[in-house]
């Protein structure tokens, strides 16, 4: 295995549950999205504003009193699952299978924090096929993204290098109307592959 990833397994494993919190859901935005009933127009809105909080780096999702931190509380339905199967590419290693699920509090705090272990991270979303209730209150959609950006990651003396990492995730994603009218994400399921690239 390349020394760069001879780390304690648990440490590094860590850092790409954090990376994958990021790879697999995104980020939330900061525009407020309420309708009466949902359209083709407003999810797409509404999931693209997602993806462009995520481009770049966002120091906002580590502060408490952040307008990404409020918007995850108000766009984020209080039972809200996240559900993501992953295969990490890793040099020198065989690729490694494991399943995450989050509540909506360990969403929140995760962000926070792989936020920080991400640096350069670019996204493009392409969502596919929106499938509507008949009541205009529920919506189901699937999108695929693809990421990429610098982890930091320490190497076998414990400094820490910056390694480049690209991820591709496939989700079906259900979102809904609150009775308050504001659209929330109720859950995601996520199968996501990501490659940590060589030197």
């Amino acid at each position: 295995m390349n020394t760069l990833y001879a780390a304690p397994a648990r440490n590094l494993s860590t850092i790409l549950v954090l990376a994958c919190v990021i790879f697999c859901f995104g980020h939330p935005a900061s525009a407020a999205h309420e309708t009466s009933r949902l359209t083709k127009g407003d999810i797409r809105d509404f999931l693209q504003a997602m993806s462009d909080m995520s481009t770049g780096n966002n120091s906002d999702l580590s502060s408490s009193n952040g307008e990404a931190q409020r918007f995850m509380d108000r766009h984020l339905h209080k039972h809200v699952r996240m559900k993501s199967t992953i295969t990490y590419m890793i040099p020198g290693a065989p690729p490694q299978q494991n399943e995450m699920t989050l509540d909506k509090g360990q969403f929140i705090q995760s962000l926070a924090a792989g936020a920080k272990t991400l640096k350069d991270y670019e996204s493009d979303v392409d969502i596919g096929d929106i499938r509507l209730s008949k009541d205009g209150r529920k919506a189901t959609v699937e999108s695929t993204s693809s990421e990429q950006g610098y982890m930091n990651v320490p190497d076998e003396s414990g400094d820490i290098q910056e390694v480049p990492i690209e991820g591709r995730s496939e989700c079906t994603q259900m979102i809904v109307l609150d009775d308050k009218d504001i659209m929330q994400l109720y859950n995601a399921k996520c199968l996501t592959t990501i490659q940590i690239e060589g030197f």
